[in-house]
This record gives C-alpha cells, structure tokens and sequence, in this order.
C-alpha cells in the first residue's frame, strides 16, 4: 500500500503542477481527497471487520485502491478534476483500509511484551515501501517518458538533451506554445497513465496476501 501511495504522490504532484498547469499550493490543495478519505476510514472500519473480517476487509480495501489507482491512470486525460478526486477518493478508502487493519493485525499477532518489537518491523516495512515506490514507480515512468517522447531532428545540443531528461526540463527551455513541448506534455501524461496502472496491478496482487496472513495469526493464537 505504501509503495502504490508514495510511488503515486511522488509523480502525481509533478502531473498536477506541470501536466495541469497547477501551482505547488493548487496542486497540494488538490490532493486533500485522499488524505480526507484515509480519515474518514475510522468510522467505518469497525463496521467491516465485523462484517467481513480482517482478511477480507483488507483485500477489499487493495482492490477498491487498485481501482482508484486504474481510475487515476483513466482521469489523467480528462480535463475534467472531478474523476481525479473521485479515484483519489477511492485510493484514500482503500488504502486506509489497509494500513490500518494490517497494523491491527500485525499487532494482534505477537504478545503484549513484544509489541513493541512488532511497531517497529511494521514501520520499516513502511518506509521501504516509500524507498521502492519512489523509486521503482519514479524511474519507471521516467523510462515511458523516454522511450514514447518524439523528437523532431532540428532539435540538437542541450536543448534537445534536457527534454529528453524529464518533463520538467523541457518545461524550462521550451517555448509554452511550442509544437515539442506539447508533445512531451503528452508523453509525460502518457508516461503517468502507465505508471498509475502498474500500481494499480501491485495492488491487484496483493489482494491474496491478507487470507494467509490472518491463517497465520489465527493458528499462532
């Protein structure tokens, strides 16, 4: 969840300010959708643990983030922000979901005199899902944006290296009505489709991986 979530604000900032035109304060403005549906996941995460369990709770909460994540890479396109928010939304759902039973569990799966040897395993796995979503995600859509970007042949020298380099290079040398740079615009967007998908699929793999984790809780209880 973490990798998804970070590997997805990591390039979604730069989408929104350089692919929308947003400012940093718009662009963090426009991102409150998912940080207000992780909150709002406290008063209905009860509800579905006692309906459907910890480990079905949790998958259920990846599969709705896989779908927002899939609806991100669908929106990008849209000039429209309202389908952003709504798979934001979703993603903030999910994840929440997520993280927030999977630590119960983790929790619940050792005795009270090691709790505190658990927080800690489950907080370095938190931040190596930042380490690998940031880079994992980020240098995989660094590698799109390359290989989709075309170049005319006139464009030579520096120029031409910093556009290839990253979106936001080509941003600063390009003129903002130029023929190149709205093609990089489209392999930038091209490039975040894409990223958002495979997120999207990390989700989607993960679904199964709460049903052995609760087995194994329960048979250590």
């Amino acid at each position: 969840a973490i990798f998804a979530l970070v590997g997805l604000l990591f390039f979604f900032s730069q989408y929104l300010q350089l692919g929308r035109g947003m400012s940093p304060l718009q662009a963090g403005a426009a991102e409150l959708p998912i940080t207000v549906a992780s909150v709002v996941v406290v008063v209905v995460v009860a509800g579905l643990v006692r309906r459907l369990g910890y480990g079905r709770a949790i998958s259920a909460g990846l599969g709705l983030a896989a779908v927002g994540l899939a609806g991100i890479a669908s929106a990008a396109g849209n000039a429209h922000y309202a389908w952003l928010a709504v798979a934001m939304v979703l993603i903030g759902l999910g994840i929440g979901v997520a993280m927030t039973l999977s630590t119960d569990v983790v929790l619940a799966a050792v005795p009270p005199s090691r709790a505190g040897a658990a927080s800690a395993i489950t907080e370095t796995a938190n931040e190596l899902g930042v380490v690998l979503g940031i880079s994992v995600l980020g240098s995989l859509m660094s590698l799109t944006y390359r290989s989709t970007l075309s170049l005319p042949e006139s464009l030579t020298g520096s120029p031409r290296a910093r556009v290839e380099d990253s979106f936001a290079s080509a941003v600063s040398v390009l003129d903002p009505a130029s023929p190149v740079l709205a093609a990089a615009r489209d392999a930038f967007v091209g490039a975040v489709q894409s990223t958002a998908l495979v997120a999207a699929a990390r989700h989607g793999e993960q679904r199964d991986a709460p049903r052995w984790m609760t087995r194994a809780w329960a048979r250590r209880v």
